[in-house]
């Protein structure tokens, strides 16, 4: 039976070539996911581990039971329904855009990745994602938006000339601030001209994330 490869070994093969394993961790297990499960109050109900992209079993404390990658699940992720992540259908999108005295002209949703039709009250047409956030921790019920110059002001070169596009992307930046709020996630921003080192440490500090 051939020897199990280790970190130390990993690195001895390396040194013997004069080269260097720059791998800091060994490999992940099934019982490293049950011991992060139970630092949630669930467990892990699966049984075998593959790799970091194949979707595990979990289970969290008032018995919810879904499928997820474990990359995720140890980036953060946790139980949809006790975070009120739930995935959101079709219906919801057509909901929230009637909200808005619009649309939504599509006849499929997979994810919030997915390109939805929309159109608005003075019945201009267009695609976009139903919400693109930049940093998700929603196992911690917050995210993370950048925001560029686009954000705040008309940039002629961004919106190709046209100030309907400005507005467009006002209206859907809001859409996506009562998208989190519905969802209780907390949503915070970080501004082109902010600096994301200082920024994110202090909507850390503010939520009670970090001391």
């Amino acid at each position: 039976m051939p020897k199990k490869l280790t970190l130390d070994i990993a690195r001895k093969i390396a040194k013997k070539h004069n080269g260097e394993c720059l791998s800091t961790d060994p490999r992940k297990t099934i019982d490293n996911m049950c011991q992060h499960a139970r630092s949630w109050k669930g467990d892990c109900l699966s049984d075998k581990y593959y790799n970091s992209d194949t979707k595990l079993k979990w289970i969290c404390e008032k018995s919810h039971i879904w499928e997820a990658r474990s990359e995720d699940v140890l980036r953060g992720t946790w139980c949809s329904v006790c975070t009120g992540n739930t995935q959101l259908t079709l219906e919801d999108m057509c909901t929230l855009a009637q909200k808005k005295d619009g649309g939504c002209l599509s006849d499929k949703y997979f994810n919030n990745s997915t390109k939805l039709k929309w159109i608005c009250k003075n019945n201009h047409i267009w695609k976009a994602v139903s919400a693109k956030l930049d940093i998700l921790y929603y196992g911690y019920g917050f995210a993370i938006k950048v925001q560029g110059e686009q954000h705040e002001k008309f940039n002629k070169f961004f919106y190709k000339g046209d100030p309907n596009n400005f507005i467009k992307q006002q209206a859907w930046d809001q859409l996506k601030k009562e998208l989190c709020e519905e969802n209780q996630i907390a949503l915070r921003y970080v501004w082109y001209y902010e600096d994301p080192y200082v920024v994110i440490l202090e909507h850390l500090q503010e939520l009670g994330l970090i001391e």
